[in-house]
């Protein structure tokens, strides 16, 4: 590579590319881009011009010892295509009265449209951006901010889907405060926007419970605002087997102890495999009824569900291959239930 070039490929701790780039004024206040994939010499010209429109130059990013980190929380949101409620989540974080967190949005390959709305964004913000060019799922994603976070020296990591809101300002410092050496995971009441509570859940796996949702479906076919079975008491503050994935607040020591996000599953049953490695290393979950977000989901809103039921399918077989900790038998039935259900599912969509 010639030695005047603005690139400088370099090999990072987590095996990725690591690029800074920095603001065409060298006055002004310093924003970064962090691009994951590697950069070959038969495309640089491409990746030039993309990033030539932007900055004056590019370097590595420092060090963690040049860089030390005077934050406690990396605050992680994973982007696809979804630029809209990611900025929307941002602007309700920025109203934290905890300001002791940094905003890291990791893109899982969105569209050319979404991404460059985000990379506009996070340049006027001065927010981290770190972007993935394979969406591998929503671990891996999530896996990539972390480590990031892991190795700039972070105690905790705020996991939080772009369709999150934070009306209570004070939630970051509910969270903090809760953590201790026994619970690593720490999370709020989630709120729907139909005011429903969707924390803290109850333990998930075992056979003997594997058609509870035979009832829920008959549930809510008699009545559609009918409650999840699967969730425990939200009107108190508890240890509990098992939060949402779409906010909770997580120990970064643990994180690196388990090895990262389990990268199996695509999508769907997340949350149990975190609640069953919480369990592993005798660790606990804390739920605070004391503070909430809204989780701002519409189901609609994603189009045609057969596709999305039948990566839970799988999910749901790994979850129960890996984690269940069920007999042979146990096993069996598992699969069964599983296998039904999403036949079930299926035909109901197919008919609406």
């Amino acid at each position: 590579m010639d030695e005047n070039s603005p690139f400088r490929v370099v090999e990072s701790d987590i095996n990725i590319k690591d690029f800074e780039i920095l603001s065409p004024n060298p006055t002004s206040q310093r924003r970064t881009l962090t691009v994951h994939g590697l950069v070959e010499m038969n495309n640089l010209d491409i990746v030039y011009k993309f990033m030539s429109e932007n900055i004056k130059m590019l370097r590595r990013l420092n060090s963690d010892k040049d860089n030390p980190i005077n934050k406690d929380i990396a605050i992680i949101i994973l982007n696809y295509n979804s630029e809209v409620d990611t900025i929307k989540c941002v602007k309700s974080l920025q109203e934290q009265r905890y300001d002791s967190f940094e905003i890291i949005i990791v893109d899982n390959c969105s569209k050319k449209p979404s991404l460059n709305v985000i990379r506009n964004f996070c340049y006027n913000e001065s927010i981290h951006l770190i972007e993935n060019n394979k969406n591998n799922g929503y671990n891996a994603g999530n896996n990539i901010g972390l480590k990031y976070a892991f190795n700039k020296g972070y105690k905790y990591a705020l996991i939080a889907n772009p369709d999150m809101e934070f009306p209570d300002k004070d939630m970051l410092q509910i969270l903090v405060d809760r953590m201790s050496n026994d619970i690593v995971v720490v999370a709020p009441d989630i709120r729907g926007i139909d005011n429903s509570h969707q924390n803290p859940y109850k333990r998930l796996g075992d056979w003997k419970h594997s058609f509870y949702w035979i009832g829920n479906v008959i549930r809510s076919i008699i009545d559609s605002n009918a409650k999840d079975s699967l969730f425990d008491d939200w009107s108190k503050s508890h240890y509990c087997a098992m939060v949402s994935g779409c906010c909770f607040l997580i120990d970064l020591k643990f994180v690196d102890a388990i090895g990262y996000f389990d990268e199996g599953v695509f999508l769907y049953c997340e949350e149990s495999i975190l609640s069953r490695q919480v369990e592993q290393l005798k660790y606990k979950m804390w739920y605070c009824a004391n503070t909430y977000a809204v989780h701002a989901h519409i189901e609609k809103a994603k189009g045609n569900p057969n596709p999305r039921i039948r990566i839970w399918y799988r999910s749901k077989k790994y979850f129960i291959r890996n984690y269940s900790g069920n007999s042979w038998i146990g096993r069996q039935i598992a699969y069964f239930s599983a296998w039904l259900n999403c036949m079930v599912q299926l035909m109901i969509h197919s008919v609406k």
